[in-house]
């Protein structure tokens, strides 16, 4: 039997094909998106009787409206029972393209699929408004998820607003509602809104950001606030998320200069010259 993991950044798990007379599935997905990341899909295959020797050997194919791509396992872990497989996610193209993923483990019948992903060049994230968030624990005691085997994710996020004042200050209160403030720092937040998530992503995106470790883009953060959903209609799972990070490094009072000139701001009237 092959498990995949419940932080994998692509969805294994059997929730995209279910069915019910209550909703229309097809409305309830969207396309996980992945890129060139040094991060890992991890999966856990159980046998019905442990072999002798080496591990089987397990294969990950991706199967591209362009073509097919396979490739073997960056690492095995060993257990009693079982052994735990991880894939580094190394795919590395120019162009965008859509593909499933499939396991399948050699001298065996067992194999699992993904769901329709879409992968997106590390050049195009940026101007497509795609962060990476890579995360790990300092050890494998909450799932194999270390910073040998670290978990990713892509997810399309909306910047307006990004930078919001914060405070943290310790008061004391005297009668009459007087206060005097005895301690105070001020900072600014960084806002993200992760736009358009399938509960598979909400749960892996919560999961994620609730690591020991924490980067987005490159940049280490802290979560600073508990998740808000937004555009939630209670008849579709997907919906936005919004929360609040603060970095890692000490806070500063200097933002970084703009190296562009502005460009127009003034707003364009079609009927009028």
């Amino acid at each position: 039997m092959i498990k995949p993991s419940i932080y994998n950044a692509l969805n294994f798990s059997n929730d995209f094909n279910r069915e019910s007379k209550f909703f229309d599935a097809k409305l309830q997905r969207v396309k996980n998106i992945f890129s060139l990341a040094a991060a890992y899909l991890s999966f856990y295959f159980k046998p019905s009787a442990m072999p002798e020797g080496a591990a089987p050997t397990a294969t990950l194919t991706v199967d591209f409206n362009d073509g097919t791509v396979t490739t073997g396992s960056s690492g095995v872990l060993t257990l009693t029972d079982g052994y735990i497989y991880f894939f580094e996610m190394a795919f590395n193209y120019s162009v965008e393209r859509f593909g499933v993923f499939r396991l399948t483990m050699d001298g065996y019948d067992d194999i699992i699929f993904s769901e329709i992903s879409k992968f997106i060049p590390a050049a195009d994230l940026v101007t497509e408004s795609i962060v990476k968030i890579i995360a790990y624990n300092n050890d494998a005691t909450h799932g194999y998820l270390t910073s040998t085997y670290p978990a990713c994710a892509f997810f399309e996020v909306s910047k307006l607003n990004e930078n919001v004042f914060g405070n943290s200050k310790v008061e004391y209160k005297y009668s009459y509602g007087r206060v005097k403030i005895l301690n105070s720092e001020n900072y600014i937040k960084t806002r993200l809104t992760f736009n358009n998530l399938s509960m598979y992503q909400q749960n892996l995106l919560k999961f994620l950001c609730n690591c020991e470790n924490l980067t987005i883009d490159g940049v280490g953060y802290y979560l600073a606030s508990e998740f808000t959903e937004k555009n939630k209609n209670e008849e579709n799972e997907i919906c936005d998320l919004q929360a609040d990070f603060v970095l890692i490094s000490d806070p500063t009072f200097f933002a970084t200069g703009a190296a562009e000139m502005p460009g127009a701001i003034d707003p364009t009237n079609l009927f009028i010259h």
